[in-house]
């Protein structure tokens, strides 16, 4: 093989791929879909150590002055938040950003390689660039199947966010109220469930909750529908009344009329679905439903 023969596509490559790191490296918007945030680069640095530093509560407990006290936590408790803010912003970047990195690169250098190969007078040079261009795209579908996260990477992301959000209004509940009823060692502690809020784990376990929390009202939904027929007595009326209000399956009725039911002498009764409990027209239920109204533990009117 020439060198002649391939000294050209090789150079194309070079460049292309040149051009794509460097994209790459410069942190440029492109791939984590974001446009350049000026504020962080310069300014994060320099807040982290005038409001994290070794100093930075040193004028807040040297004040005496209970109102510029106030003030002086105010302001650090906001500038706290607002690199948080950042962190987040940068941390959202970058989730982004991981996977593009992965998504446009393998397809590339794919195309690259398929491009040199077609281009290339040798066969057994065409032969090997084909060959590592497959490979190359075979690896695409593993990475594909280890980051699936791409399509759940929205739902945890906004979620991250919801926590936050919560996290933040304790904070600004709080920073209504003077120093001496919300002091800064308080704040701190919120702040810190604010830093906690805005992490993945916390995001994948929150969406994990809310998923179980909608699947076990969707199953209590479809249980009580799949009873043979519904019961027209006054304990199943009424126990359907209390565990569905407006219409909508209330969770921790659900949860406590299941316990109850795990709790009773009848085995028959551990683990039946309470829904299907409350709704069906086996006679063998009525006794048991009417034990559950006059339960004072379960508090149904």
């Amino acid at each position: 093989m020439s060198i002649q023969h391939v000294s050209a596509p090789w150079t194309a490559c070079a460049f292309i791929a040149c051009v794509f790191l460097g994209g790459c490296a410069s942190g440029g918007g492109a791939l984590d879909g974001y446009a350049e945030d000026p504020e962080a680069a310069d300014t994060l640095p320099t807040l982290r150590e005038q409001y994290f530093g070794i100093n930075s509560e040193r004028k807040y407990y040297d004040e005496k002055d209970a109102e510029k006290r106030t003030s002086i936590r105010n302001e650090t408790v906001f500038n706290r938040m607002r690199v948080y803010d950042m962190e987040f912003s940068r941390l959202r970047r970058g989730l982004n950003a991981s996977y593009n990195v992965i998504a446009v690169g393998s397809d590339l250098t794919g195309l690259l390689l398929n491009t040199i190969a077609a281009v290339t007078g040798s066969a057994s040079t065409k032969a090997a660039l084909s060959a590592a261009a497959g490979g190359i795209i075979g690896a695409r579908g593993v990475v594909d199947k280890d980051l699936y996260y791409q399509q759940t990477l929205p739902a945890i992301v906004t979620q991250m966010s919801a926590n936050r959000e919560k996290a933040k209004a304790a904070i600004l509940i709080g920073l209504k109220e003077k120093d001496e009823k919300y002091p800064l060692g308080i704040a701190d502690q919120d702040l810190a469930r604010l830093n906690d809020a805005g992490n993945l784990s916390e995001g994948v376990t929150s969406v994990i909750e809310e998923s179980k929390k909608a699947k076990k009202e969707s199953d209590a939904t479809i249980q009580g529908l799949q009873a043979s027929s519904y019961a027209a007595t006054t304990s199943s009326l009424t126990l359907r009344a209390w565990l569905y209000p407006g219409g909508k399956v209330d969770q921790s009725r659900l949860d406590q009329l299941q316990g109850w039911l795990n709790g009773r002498p009848d085995d028959s009764l551990h683990g039946l679905p309470p829904a299907y409990f409350v709704s069906s027209d086996e006679a063998k239920f009525e006794a048991a439903r009417q034990d559950a109204l006059k339960d004072s533990s379960l508090h149904i009117k």
